[in-house]
């Protein structure tokens, strides 16, 4: 057979100025795959699944099916267009920006690394649309200035080690979220309309500073642990505090509301 099997490398890269779309009609799995390249924009569709049993390799062009990939890297300009993006091993985010589109997925595994070490926009709409999903079930570390632009679901754990990590629309933590460095910082600024919540079961760590930076109606619920040992920056949007928040470190309030309702005493200094 001419098609790849479990053990081969595949390449889809070469478009030769024409498009090019390859199409997964079976379930298929390979060793490895090439997306895209310097100028090369391919299309890699459904309607079936690709296991990438090792690396994958993207540089550039579409994805509007499903891959999974046991790690690899991302680079360049990358286009999820409703397709589906797991992964399962150890993934470098260096300065690729992935436009997805509405319903379009981004997952990391249980067990699983992602990597994020870029500066700008990690994910940003595709044509101004919304509804994509960002799911975090293992780790992820940020060690540069990132903007997660879809909706963020968080289950694992996220430590952002340098750097400010904006997460910019709503969503769910309902794990940890850790800022390791007095000099690095968490920012919640919602989309305009988004609520990001902290669940009950969620944990917030922040050796730097938090700012909560919403958007227009943009909303913060906290029914979690917050930690701050810098400083409480509230400058726009609503936030709601339900949870063992003690604000014990400088605290700004320059605009937007901080409705708080929660268990803990609040002694900023």
């Amino acid at each position: 057979s001419d098609l790849p099997g479990p053990t081969d490398n595949a390449y889809i890269s070469r478009n030769n100025g024409v498009s090019l779309t390859v199409n997964v009609y079976v379930d298929t799995v390979v060793g490895s795959l090439t997306l895209g390249g310097p100028g090369l924009s391919p299309t890699l569709a459904g309607p079936a699944a690709l296991t990438v049993n090792g690396p994958l390799s993207w540089q550039g062009g579409t994805i509007t099916g499903v891959v999974q990939c046991n790690g690899g890297a991302l680079s360049g300009i990358c286009y999820l267009i409703g397709g589906q993006l797991i992964n399962i091993g150890t993934l470098a985010w260096d300065d690729a920006t992935l436009e997805d589109a509405a319903n379009s997925v981004i997952s990391n595994a249980p067990n699983a690394t992602i990597n994020l070490t870029g500066n700008g926009s990690a994910t940003t709409p595709y044509a101004g649309s919304t509804g994509a999903t960002f799911y975090n079930a293992g780790q992820i570390n940020v060690t540069n200035s990132v903007t997660i632009n879809d909706i963020f679901v968080n289950t694992g754990s996220l430590s952002v080690n340098s750097g400010t990590f904006n997460l910019a629309n709503g969503g769910t933590s309902y794990g940890t979220i850790a800022v390791t460095s007095p000099t690095a910082e968490l920012m919640l600024s919602p989309a305009n309309g988004t609520v990001f919540t902290c669940a009950s079961s969620s944990d917030l760590n922040v050796a730097g500073n938090l700012l909560f930076a919403g958007s227009g109606t943009g909303t913060v619920d906290l029914a979690g642990t917050v930690n701050v040992a810098g400083t409480n920056i509230f400058s726009s949007g609503a936030v709601n505090v339900t949870g063992n928040y003690p604000i014990t470190t400088p605290m700004v309030v320059s605009g937007g509301y901080v409705n708080l309702n929660g268990t803990a005493a609040l002694t900023p200094s």
